[in-house]
């Protein structure tokens, strides 16, 4: 079963990837997270380390 790479669908769900919830809303350039306000730059699925 190759099908276990393939489980990119699911992971189109979007959530905040600090707190993992799902209480996120768009705006033209970022994502913000309702719950922690976490903002990720738009089209990123992974957090930036800006550290």
């Amino acid at each position: 079963m190759n099908n276990i790479k393939k489980s990119n669908k699911k992971d189109r769900q979007p959530v905040c990837s600090k707190c993992g919830c799902g209480h996120i809303y768009f705006t033209n350039t970022k994502i913000v997270c309702r719950r922690c306000g976490h903002v990720e730059q738009r089209g990123n699925a992974e957090v930036v380390n800006d550290a």
